[in-house]
């Protein structure tokens, strides 16, 4: 399966500062990319034909986790109609029933300065993309937690890793599906995710089959190897699988 619809809508270019133009020799990059690694976005830019038209990839994230939900509540309803799913952004999961009991603690820490400093406020976990189903109980159960990450630069993913271990840690029943979903470019960099000691169930990629013959079309030894390290481990898998992973179990 090619690229999803959706991306088409996010795919673009964004310009360069002059001192980057004058040391690279060109004024744009692939709005998903590092400017000096363009050369697996730019093949797969070439093969999708996206048009010269500015996008800046640090205003992606939001339309990006928007057309991804709507996409994920349409596929796992179609998928699974018996279910009553939920898809919402940012709802903290004391919402939820694996961790009311996250609620409870909130306010015992509102009132108590020894508690607030014991804990801060790392239980407070606000997913990017929560899906949830309606229960029989008085609140819905979390069923799966979606990162979603346009690229991944170092400041955009440091925290990942920590809050799936924190769902793993925090949660009173059965642990929700945690994964991440990407348009970046770069196996080095999917890797720092996805190469996890479990936090992480898996990286889904929006364009993997394009990736897959980018890399091996113009990617350096080092990213090819690592890219199919990734993918026979299981470890980054083709978007087009989660919706069918999510309403599997």
């Amino acid at each position: 399966m090619t690229a999803l619809n959706f991306v088409d809508e996010l795919l673009g270019w964004r310009t360069l500062e002059q001192r980057t133009v004058r040391r690279l020799g060109r004024p744009y990059a692939p709005n998903c990319a590092d400017a000096d690694n363009c050369d697996i976005a730019d093949y797969i830019y070439a093969s999708r034909r996206v048009g010269r038209i500015l996008r800046p990839g640090q205003s992606m994230g939001a339309p990006f986790e928007a057309l991804l939900l709507n996409h994920l509540f349409t596929e796992v309803s179609r998928l699974d109609p018996n279910r009553k799913w939920l898809a919402q952004p940012g709802r903290v999961v004391s919402d939820f029933a694996q961790y009311a009991h996250l609620g409870v603690l909130e306010e015992q820490i509102k009132t108590n300065v020894v508690l607030r400093t014991e804990f801060g406020r790392e239980y407070a976990i606000r997913p990017d993309i929560a899906i949830g189903v309606e229960a029989a109980t008085a609140q819905p159960l979390l069923h799966a937690v979606v990162s979603v990450k346009w690229s991944m630069r170092s400041d955009r993913v440091q925290n990942v890793r920590p809050e799936g271990a924190l769902l793993l840690r925090h949660r009173r029943g059965r642990a929700p599906h945690f994964v991440v979903v990407t348009a970046e470019p770069l196996p080095s960099r999917i890797a720092a995710i996805a190469m996890t000691t479990g936090e992480v169930d898996a990286v889904y990629h929006v364009m993997f089959d394009e990736m897959e013959e980018a890399v091996r079309q113009v990617g350096t030894r080092e990213q090819k190897e690592r890219w199919l390290e990734l993918v026979t481990q299981g470890r980054v898998r083709s978007y087009a699988a989660l919706p069918a992973t999510l309403t599997s179990t």
